[in-house]
């Protein structure tokens, strides 16, 4: 196809889902989209191809996990060696002291973000108060903030 507007006119009949099976709609979706892009020149190829993509296995998915809760590689990293003795280790007891290395270096996490730094310390430190006395309080979180960053 040519252009975007060909190719959504030409798939319009193929993304059509009523009164048919997830399965169905998306053998369907696969059909048009062969059929439509020039991948494939009847719908019998378009199918056959399709069949062979649903047989390929599928890359596993990343997780993103918890958001804010990112590792500091070099931490753990530094963390590990500490807790990793060369001297005793062997061929057969690499993988067993790694991964108790690992166990006492499991709580290292990345510092947090500014914003979420100033928002637990505000509220951990929260008086009430007049405004001077809050901005006393910011003024002590951000030096509190310079000083982890160091």
């Amino acid at each position: 196809m040519a252009s975007r507007e060909e190719y959504t006119t030409c798939m319009t009949p193929f993304m059509k889902g009523s009164g048919k099976t997830r399965e169905e709609r998306q053998t369907s979706m696969c059909i048009g989209a062969k059929l439509c892009s020039g991948k494939a020149s009847n719908e019998q190829e378009a199918q056959k191809l399709c069949a062979e993509a649903a047989l390929e296995p599928k890359p596993a998915r990343v997780s993103r996990g918890k958001r804010g809760c990112k590792i500091d590689y070099a931490a753990l990293a530094t963390c590990t060696s500490k807790n990793i003795d060369p001297e005793t280790i062997t061929p057969e007891s690499f993988l067993e002291s790694l991964e108790t290395a690992f166990q006492k270096c499991q709580a290292i996490q990345a510092a947090p973000s500014y914003k979420k730094f100033m928002k637990e310390c505000v509220l951990v430190n929260t008086v009430t108060g007049t405004l001077p006395e809050s901005n006393k309080l910011i003024k002590q979180c951000n030096t509190e903030w310079k000083e982890i960053k160091k």
